[in-house]
């Protein structure tokens, strides 16, 4: 299953960066939890939003669409949300719904 996440998160972190998303690093650390089985996907997507919550960009454009996230930057909000596509879209590849 470890092979299978990874190989999961790999491709969805690829076609991300089709559209010029990449994961930030705190990213990368919650995907190797999940990947590993130390957390579920939801939780994972939680750790994920909050991180983006609780460290909101100092210098922000505040330009960012209104969002559940109420995140004011819209470089963050970018971030956030290849971040957590990344999850779901690994998630997809692994269990199909």
């Amino acid at each position: 299953m470890i092979d299978k996440r990874r190989e999961a998160i790999g491709q969805a972190i690829a076609n991300n960066a089709l559209s010029g998303f990449s994961p930030s690093a705190y990213a990368h650390s919650v995907y190797e939890q999940w990947i590993h089985g130390n957390l579920t996907i939801d939780v994972a997507v939680r750790l994920v939003m909050q991180h983006h919550r609780d460290n909101p960009r100092p210098d922000s454009d505040n330009a960012a669409r209104e969002n559940t996230m109420n995140l004011t930057d819209s470089r963050q909000l970018h971030m956030a949300e290849a971040d957590i596509t990344t999850l779901r879209l690994a998630e997809l590849e692994v269990d199909p719904v």
